[in-house]
């Protein structure tokens, strides 16, 4: 092989692999967005459970206040 076919296959290789690598690019970068939204999307759900968890908390603790007051007020009609 002489150096001028030896320079035209690596510019043609050179060429081929510039192609390739800019076809992957946007795989790449579609990969890389769709995995940071599913991250996001994951820390909304567990952030929503955890508001959900607490509210339902809150509200159990008034209902045993307001239980507990309706009680106490039956005691001391019941005197």
């Amino acid at each position: 092989m002489s150096r001028f076919e030896y320079a035209a296959d690596n510019l043609h290789k050179i060429v081929i692999n510039a192609g390739a690598s800019r076809s992957r690019s946007p795989d790449v970068y579609y990969a890389r967005e769709t995995s940071k939204l599913g991250r996001t999307k994951t820390i909304q759900q567990a952030a929503m459970a955890m508001l959900t968890q607490a509210n339902t908390q809150a509200n159990r603790v008034v209902e045993l206040i307001e239980g507990s007051l309706i009680n106490s007020a039956r005691i001391i009609s019941n005197k």
